[in-house]
């Protein structure tokens, strides 16, 4: 159709005009940045030679502390009078000439032969104390203190404290590129295609090793595919220390658990968690003026975080982009110690870019980044743990 009189820009056709450009694409993108890359970067490396699955050993220190036994407690005995003492379990760690405590009743006792089973103690009562002691009570509290033995006599009983066996599987990460050759020789508006593609397959594979430690879960099975392994991680291994904050999150409770996760280990902790979490222990320490500084970027791995100290005791509090973007996981929050993980691969498996992996003849060119890892945390379930569902500030 003919047009009569001066033309402007809205007049001409669609794709006639030369429109300016941006080269390149501008990310938003939740990467796996700040502590779990700190993580990742700085943490032990441990490569495993022989197979795909890692063992360990772990010992926990004496049980110390015992419990009296239900419906059979030493009644009242004169000092020096030998009596029995039920107890739930912890028998074995009170060889002969141990000295037992009674947290109500202040009364000592002393064993008076090496225990047959881990549940009856034959005593001698009121070591130190005269007339009668008191009747002790269901679930009284007793601390094995030390131990006193007589001059001149034997070797005392060894005790032995089997180690418990640990394990975790290393998974395959993979995170490929594919493009078509006649994509990579395109004049794009968005160039370097194959660097692009290379980068951003590196970053989901980053991700996908983060969410491993935190929420992975350990399996091995046989598929139609072929043997499929999976590694777990700080939700699997830690039980105990978990804080629900789903009825409100408090200054009491959080202190809690602060300080029962703080109780083995370094005393000094990460806590990677999300933004709405984070935001929630600012508004509690605001609240109850509970000092939560800003730490120098050099005193932390580089990444900016705050710290919470209690007791002589520091968390080091992080938002974790992968949680803060996660509409479950922003409430949420899981405390690392780096001294008891180790970051383990497969010898000659650990994270490396396999150009060229399309089949012959094909028109393509695909690359991947393969790992073969897992994590070892030893100590896991005394040393680590996790707070969930915070969603508000209970004062």
């Amino acid at each position: 159709m003919a047009l009569l009189d001066m033309r402007d820009t809205l007049d001409l056709a669609t794709g006639e005009r030369a429109l300016a450009w941006r080269a390149g694409i501008h990310e938003l993108y939740p990467n796996a940045s700040s502590l779990m890359n700190v993580l990742m970067r700085t943490t032990k490396r441990k490569k495993v030679d022989t197979d795909p699955e890692v063992n360990w050993w772990e010992r926990d220190h004496a049980q110390r502390e015992l419990i009296v036994e239900t419906g059979d407690v030493p009644d009242q005995q004169a000092a020096g009078a030998s009596d029995t003492l039920d107890v739930d379990d912890g028998a074995y760690e009170c060889p002969k000439h141990s000295l037992i405590f009674n947290t109500r009743t202040f009364e000592i006792v002393m064993v008076s032969a090496d225990p047959t089973t881990d549940t009856d103690i034959s005593i001698v009562r009121g070591i130190g104390g005269t007339g009668n002691q008191a009747t002790w009570a269901d679930n009284d509290v007793l601390q094995v203190i030390h131990t006193s033995h007589p001059e001149g006599d034997s070797v005392p009983s060894a005790i032995s404290r089997p180690p418990t066996k640990v394990n975790n599987y290393l998974g395959i990460h993979r995170h490929a590129t594919n493009n078509t050759n006649t994509a990579l020789a395109t004049r794009l508006r968005t160039p370097q295609l194959r660097q692009r593609a290379k980068a951003e397959a590196l970053k989901d594979h980053e991700v996908s090793k983060a969410w491993s430690c935190l929420l992975g879960r350990k399996s091995e099975r046989s598929t139609s595919d072929g043997i499929v392994r999976t590694s777990a991680g700080v939700m699997e291994f830690c039980t105990t220390h978990v804080y629900n904050a789903a009825a409100g999150f408090t200054k009491s409770g959080f202190r809690s658990w602060f300080y029962d996760v703080m109780e083995h280990g370094s005393d000094e902790k990460w806590l990677a968690c999300g933004l709405t979490l984070f935001k929630i222990i600012e508004e509690m320490c605001e609240y109850e003026s509970v000092q939560f500084r800003e730490v120098p970027e050099t005193d932390t791995y580089g990444i900016s975080v705050k710290t919470l100290m209690w007791g002589g005791k520091r968390l080091h509090v992080s938002p974790e982009a992968i949680l803060s973007r996660s509409t479950t996981f922003t409430s949420w929050g899981f405390c690392l110690d780096f001294d008891q993980i180790e970051y383990a691969y497969l010898t000659g498996r650990d994270t490396d870019w396999k150009p060229n992996r399309q089949n012959p003849g094909d028109d393509r060119n695909i690359g991947e980044w393969l790992a073969e890892m897992g994590w070892v945390m030893y100590n896991a379930d005394d040393t680590m743990g996790y707070v969930k569902t915070a969603t508000s500030y209970s004062p």
